[in-house]
């Protein structure tokens, strides 16, 4: 549970001190060159999230906006980071989005 907050599971018990950083973090193919500045980053990219994932209040706002539209690819069930991966090396989403530890560890 490396990711969970208060917000999305408010029946957890949660240390006082954290024990860990949760770094948002996108991920894509170095050759690409992309970077992100701010959403609008994402104007040439297909994005790909985890559906109900809280990201940051720009990014969230941005996937709302945009869920409707082939710039979102939203992925729901088990080993989303594995799958994340996978689309990326068929060319479906251009970069997504995971935590630090988490993308690292699937890796």
């Amino acid at each position: 549970m490396v990711t969970a907050v208060s917000s999305e599971a408010p029946n957890l018990l949660f240390t006082a001190v954290a024990t860990i950083d949760y770094s948002v973090c996108l991920y894509t193919y170095r050759s690409s060159g992309w970077q992100y500045i701010n959403t609008s980053s994402f104007t040439d990219q297909v994005l790909g999230v985890a559906l109900s994932y809280i990201y940051n209040e720009s990014i969230d706002a941005y996937i709302v906006a945009n869920k409707n539209k082939l710039k979102i690819t939203t992925l729901v069930g088990e080993n989303k980071i594995y799958r994340f991966y996978s689309m990326l090396k068929l060319d479906r989403i251009d970069v997504f989005i995971s935590d630090l530890y988490v993308a690292d560890w699937n890796a």
